[in-house]
């Protein structure tokens, strides 16, 4: 069986991720992104002895986008980011909660 993470936060950033990023956020975005696959290969994956390179890439791809705009938002109180898995723009109040445009 695959561990729990399909791509760990050391392997995120020896792929070249950001450093900056809190465990608990990356851990969060990391989910989504383990569902999504799960979605799609109909948990295939989570079955495995070992996750594939291939999968461990797509993680990666698919975290990056959403850990930069993690770390962005640490250092700002509002801002604005891509929707996770979406091409709708959000924007996110204070609070973290998101308001489409």
């Amino acid at each position: 069986m695959c561990p729990n993470m399909y791509l760990n936060l050391q392997e995120y950033i020896r792929f070249g991720g950001d450093i900056s990023i809190h465990a608990e956020e990356y851990s969060r975005i990391e989910y989504a992104a383990r569902r999504r696959i799960d979605l799609y290969t109909f948990g295939r994956v989570k079955h495995m002895r070992e996750v594939p390179e291939a999968v461990k890439r797509l993680m990666f791809e698919m975290i990056r986008p959403q850990a930069l705009s993690a770390t962005a938002a640490n250092s700002t109180s509002y801002h604005s980011r891509e929707c996770f898995f979406s091409s709708r723009t959000c924007v996110y109040c204070p609070a973290g909660t998101p308001i489409s445009r």
